[in-house]
């Protein structure tokens, strides 16, 4: 599927597992220093910010590591805007870091399936 920012945003608000997924996949992005130390280190516009990163580092890594799930309170303040006025949700304002990891999931996919192929 392409995704658009909305209908990723949408998509945020109403599936668990994609939360999660969004979690995982922003830690993932981090550096193997901030993933161990929980914050950010490096500001490259990769992973979480360094409000979010000792809290979502935390919950990212027991999803990923040790099958964890968020649990109610999790999502809904995932889901819910900062105290800081922000236009976004708290996972919403990453849509553009997941677009560009689905898109470079497909871009992945396309050249595995070409050297398939071959």
């Amino acid at each position: 599927m392409n995704w658009t920012p909305e209908t990723l945003r949408a998509h945020l608000q109403t599936n668990d597992r994609a939360v999660e997924w969004a979690l995982v996949a922003l830690w993932k992005r981090q550096t193997a220093a901030e993933q161990q130390a929980g914050e950010t280190l490096l500001h490259n516009n990769r992973g979480f910010t360094s409000a979010d990163a000792p809290r979502l580092t935390k919950w990212a890594s027991g999803i990923y590591n040790r099958g964890w799930h968020l649990s109610p309170r999790q999502l809904a303040w995932l889901r819910t805007k900062g105290s800081d006025g922000a236009k976004n949700t708290r996972i919403g304002k990453y849509v553009g870091q997941l677009l560009d990891i689905s898109a470079e999931r497909r871009q992945e996919k396309v050249f595995a399936d070409l050297k398939e192929a071959a």
